[in-house]
């Protein structure tokens, strides 16, 4: 696991009070949600064009193998393979454009995005109000053949105690009312989307455990997205 460094969370909310709070009562729970990828014409991380049965998204917590959550820890979490035992029900589809990568420019593969805090001045986004932010860390992960791939915005993948890229922001968007709990959320690359591409060797050792080498950079791409995570009804 890569260490997560990087300067202080530029957060619009008391991250003390905040603590406070959820200090004084029980463990918050993970959230089921549903997740939405934007359409834009410079989006370059998208769906693979299904959408959730039932539900105005993308894609649903729990339903085609897919997890998708929002943490007790407070941050985030999206699996096409939720569980590895059973095949990726869904894919999410990247494309490079003209930008040189060893691989398909243009695909859908089964990805695994986590989300991570910055280690100080960090919030929870489910204690975010309407219109209020936080800077968070998060990578998709996909291989191909003996390789992993990630692409990263604000992580340190080679773990040289420095970024690789710009970070994302998660901003509460619902409902309009400060004084109600969020449960609409939008993440988006903080600057024009530049996003760290690193590889890793993968080799199969006894009992099947699958082994990455070290960090290798691929290079830094153009890759803005944006993603949107509601709380399943």
């Amino acid at each position: 696991m890569e260490k997560l460094r990087g300067v202080a969370c530029l957060v619009v909310v008391s991250a003390s009070l905040y603590g406070s709070v959820i200090a004084a009562g029980k463990p918050p729970k993970d959230v089921s949600v549903l997740v939405t990828f934007g359409s834009g014409a410079l989006d370059t991380l998208r769906s693979d064009g299904l959408r959730a049965r039932g539900y105005d998204a993308d894609y649903a917590d729990a339903q085609d193998n897919v997890l998708a959550l929002v943490q007790g820890s407070g941050n985030f979490r999206f699996f096409t393979q939720s569980d590895t035992s059973l095949p990726a029900g869904r894919n999410v589809c990247f494309d490079f454009g003209t930008q040189s990568v060893p691989f398909v420019p243009s695909q859908c593969v089964n990805v695994g995005q986590p989300m991570h805090a910055y280690p100080t001045g960090d919030v929870a986004i489910q204690n975010l109000r309407y219109g209020q932010s936080v800077r968070k860390l998060t990578r998709f992960t996909w291989d191909e053949g003996s390789v992993r791939y990630r692409i990263g915005y604000g992580t340190d993948m080679d773990m040289d105690g420095l970024q690789d890229s710009p970070a994302v922001t998660v901003t509460c968007i619902a409902p309009a009312n400060t004084s109600l709990p969020c449960t609409s959320w939008v993440l988006a690359p903080e600057t024009d989307g530049t996003a760290a591409l690193f590889r890793f060797a993968l080799t199969v050792a006894k009992r099947g455990v699958i082994n990455e080498g070290p960090a290798e950079l691929v290079g830094m791409y153009h890759m803005p997205f944006v993603q949107t995570f509601t709380v399943k009804p």
